[in-house]
């Protein structure tokens, strides 16, 4: 759930930074997006004296800090719950997004032919 609300989140300040810029860039002529998307994984563990679900889970380990070897502790009595923020591995598989006007094409050199 909180994964959707995240990325409700990030798609509507998109549109809001989508939507500033086009106004902010009215007197060019020529009007262009770009955008690269990645997925990142961000890793944690998470230790409890009792067996949890997985919005339990979910909310144990986002009480981390994203910095690396971060450990977040709490509970009750004999419920106690250790979480560490192990770290976050960069996607390396980008794709890119271009939008806007019509983008100029590249000049091929005739004598590379």
């Amino acid at each position: 759930m909180a994964e959707q609300n995240n990325a409700t989140d990030f798609i509507q300040s998109s549109n809001k930074a989508r939507a500033y810029e086009k106004n902010k860039n009215k007197s060019k002529k020529y009007n262009y997006t770009y955008e690269e998307y990645s997925q990142d994984t961000r890793s944690f563990t998470v230790e409890s004296d009792v067996q949890l679900t997985e919005e339990e889970i979910q909310d144990i380990a986002l009480g981390c800090s994203l910095t690396d070897g971060y450990t977040y502790e709490g509970g009750e009595q004999n419920k106690r719950f250790k979480a560490t923020f192990k770290g976050t591995e960069f996607g390396d598989d980008t794709q890119t997004e271009y939008g806007g006007d019509e983008i100029k094409k590249e000049d091929t050199d005739e004598r590379d032919e």
